[in-house]
């Protein structure tokens, strides 16, 4: 494991996450499956500058918890995928505290 992986998974457990081996896409995280599976076009694909160093994890109660770390992104694009996670029920949190590098923010897909 990279030093970065590993310096992610430490800091994770400071919002009490748990790696999950999950698809990295925000379907998985509301239940359903990523289409890129079966070789289609998915929001995954569609934000993937927003998802970059994407993880998915579990938190305390169980819930899967997506990450994205991009190095930048516009303020367009950020409203473009803030917008496509409300349309599947999702809520984005943005913090500068990431926990891929200290260059690379921190967007938090989930549920609550």
């Amino acid at each position: 494991m990279s030093d970065h992986y590993a310096w992610q998974e430490r800091n994770a457990g400071l919002y009490g996450w748990r790696l999950s081996s999950a698809a990295r896409c925000p379907l998985v995280v509301v239940g359903k499956r990523c289409r890129l599976s079966s070789g289609e076009r998915c929001v995954c694909s569609e934000h993937h500058h927003a998802l970059d160093h994407g993880r998915m994890w579990l938190d305390r109660d169980g819930r899967r918890v997506l990450t994205g770390e991009p190095y930048d992104i516009s303020g367009r694009e950020l409203c473009d995928f803030i917008e496509a996670m409300e349309g599947l029920g999702l809520r984005v949190w943005v913090s500068g505290r990431s926990l891929w590098h200290e260059h690379t923010m921190l967007l938090i897909v989930s549920t609550s």
